[in-house]
């Protein structure tokens, strides 16, 4: 077998394992929901409204929607009725 590499001058070695969020809080609640929007009407002023929203979103097929808290947020605010999903 070959033998580990030396971290070259400067360097240092790498953790072994995956360290990834190590030491961080764990998340609260969930961090998105899964959307439809079956109003015609609305799906436009919902395209619009989660436009706003600096975080993205994604869309899928049959108006269904992933989106944040701040999502949902603002489409209460504008009176945009939703299914949620998930």
């Amino acid at each position: 077998m070959a033998d580990a590499k030396k971290p070259k001058k400067n360097q240092t070695a790498r953790p072994k394992g995956n360290n990834r969020g190590k030491g961080l809080p764990p998340p609260e609640g969930k961090r998105c929901a899964l959307i439809r929007i079956p109003d015609m009407e609305a799906r436009g002023r919902a395209a619009r409204a989660l436009g706003e929203v600096p975080r993205p979103f994604s869309g899928f097929p049959d108006f269904q929607y992933l989106v944040t808290g701040e999502h949902l947020e603002v489409l209460r605010r504008e009176r945009i009725p939703f299914e949620l999903l998930a």
